[in-house]
């Protein structure tokens, strides 16, 4: 007869459980789990949705929306594949010749609301898609001034014989 307090079940190695993986393994398994997450976050989103400039909010990756924010100038780090810019009601006072330089998908600039005075020359000069600008008083800068945007101009042209047509 055998004691109580004996099992029959037979027992492992010390230090071995039933299901563990070696330890090398689990190693293994860690780094690939931690790279599988690096590729997903670096490679998960386009590039337009990798980085919105700060304090400005990208609900969508061809946005940037940087309404009353308190800036003092245009932020750095805006994505080039934007299509959109709202940078309404700020406390903008200048552009300069790098604030859209680059932005060459852009279609509509908003900055209304800010104290621009003035349109610095070939600030504007990359921006070949601009279709729409805010406020009117800056489209009508953009038609005079020598590096236009032919997008904007035939926007412009287009929208014109339209309101002829159906007046």
């Amino acid at each position: 007869m055998l004691p109580a307090h004996r099992s029959r079940v037979p027992r492992l190695p010390k230090g071995r459980c039933p299901r563990t993986t070696h330890p090398d393994k689990m190693l293994t398994q860690a780094h690939w789990g931690a790279l599988s997450v690096v590729l997903i976050l670096a490679w998960g989103h386009p590039p337009a949705a990798r980085a919105c400039p700060h304090p400005c909010a990208c609900y969508v990756p061809s946005e940037v929306h940087c309404t009353f924010r308190s800036l003092a100038s245009v932020p750095a780090g805006i994505s080039k594949h934007v299509e959109r810019i709202n940078l309404g009601f700020n406390s903008i006072q200048a552009l300069s010749e790098s604030s859209f330089a680059g932005l060459t998908k852009l279609e509509l600039l908003m900055i209304h609301g800010n104290d621009i005075p003035s349109i610095p020359d070939g600030a504007l000069r990359d921006l070949s898609s601009l279709q729409a600008a805010a406020p009117n008083s800056y489209e009508r800068h953009l038609t005079q001034e020598h590096d236009v945007t032919t997008s904007l101009a035939s926007l412009k042209a287009s929208r014109g014989q339209k309101n002829r047509a159906s007046g």
